[in-house]
């Protein structure tokens, strides 16, 4: 087919239109269809404008775009599924109504990607990681562009899209994580982009969830804990407990909570009060290890949570604060 014009169309029925060959222009605009309709593998040669358009069930899974193509004030009722997809030149959807379900997009979008709405574009983002199963032909390049204007935009004039753009750049750093660790090899060179991005990921959920500093410290808190129990790993202060610790001597009243005590004083830095750790070898069990000691664990404690704490109030001014 060289050209297809149906604008103003109405299709009462399913519409099945798989394996269309459309060398020129496409022109479905006003259309109306009523039932599933399915574009799947069709291949679209010229401009393919469907503005206007209303869909119910919609598939367009494996279709290729090579011109633009634009879904300008279109309307999908149900379903769409844009599943493998491939927009050549500039994908269009500024307008666009998802009343339906999420669109489902596993798109490569290889010029650019036009949306007016911040959250639609988060939620394309989302669908798009959680139905791509880490196909490389993904490019987020375009879309990141994009987020990171809408995080500026909604920061500066208050738009209160903030939590749709964060939530959107979650979903494309998570894609390109999980692509790294995929093109891992046993060449070391390829090792730190994604090691790089998984400390990045668990520490802050890439700056934009500074839940999981919280999360990270706490537990880190707890482990030094477990850590600091056992009756030589940490003494009394004679000078705050009036008791003056000796080797292999544990001190009267001491339990878990004095362990917490001096494990959440290391973490966040404020100096020590009543206990502190000694600088003998770590014990598990009757396996001493001579090679660390508690005072070497205290000092990655402390200066873990230096640096989580800073973490965490970046992550915090980024989010909470700038919405």
């Amino acid at each position: 087919m060289s050209a297809a014009d149906f604008r103003d169309a109405n299709f009462l029925a399913d519409t099945v239109m798989y394996n269309l060959i459309c060398d020129h222009v496409a022109l479905f605009k006003g259309a109306v269809f009523a039932g599933s309709t399915g574009f799947g593998d069709a291949r679209f040669g010229g401009l393919a404008q469907f503005d206007g358009t209303g869909f119910h069930t919609i598939t367009f899974w494996g279709a290729q775009f090579y011109e633009d193509a634009s879904f300008r004030g279109a309307t999908l009722d149900g379903l769409s599924d844009f599943s493998n997809a491939v927009f050549h030149q500039r994908a269009d959807f500024r307008g666009t109504h998802f009343s339906g379900s999420q669109p489902l997009m596993q798109d490569a979008f290889a010029e650019s990607l036009q949306f007016d709405s911040w959250t639609q574009i988060a939620a394309s983002l989302t669908q798009i990681e959680r139905y791509s199963g880490g196909s490389d032909t993904v490019s987020f390049a375009q879309a990141t562009d994009l987020v990171e204007v809408a995080k500026t935009l909604a920061m500066v004039e208050g738009q209160g899209l903030a939590d749709e753009a964060h939530a959107a750049y979650y979903a494309g750093r998570q894609h390109r994580r999980h692509a790294a660790i995929r093109a891992m090899t046993l060449s070391p060179g390829t090792w730190w982009e994604p090691v790089k991005a998984t400390l990045v990921w668990i520490t802050s959920g890439y700056g934009v969830r500074p839940q999981y500093t919280l999360f990270l410290g706490f537990a880190i808190i707890l482990f030094c804990t477990v850590c600091f129990y056992p009756p030589d790993a940490i003494s009394m202060d004679a000078e705050h407990g009036g008791y003056r610790a000796r080797s292999g001597i544990k001190p009267p009243g001491k339990r878990l909570r004095d362990a917490f005590s001096c494990s959440v004083t290391t973490f966040t830095t404020v100096g020590y009060g009543d206990w502190y750790p000694r600088d003998v070898p770590v014990k598990l069990g009757s396996l001493q290890l001579s090679f660390i000691r508690y005072r070497t664990i205290a000092m990655l404690e402390g200066v873990t949570g230096w640096i989580l704490i800073t973490v965490f109030v970046i992550s915090l001014g980024k989010t909470w604060i700038g919405n």
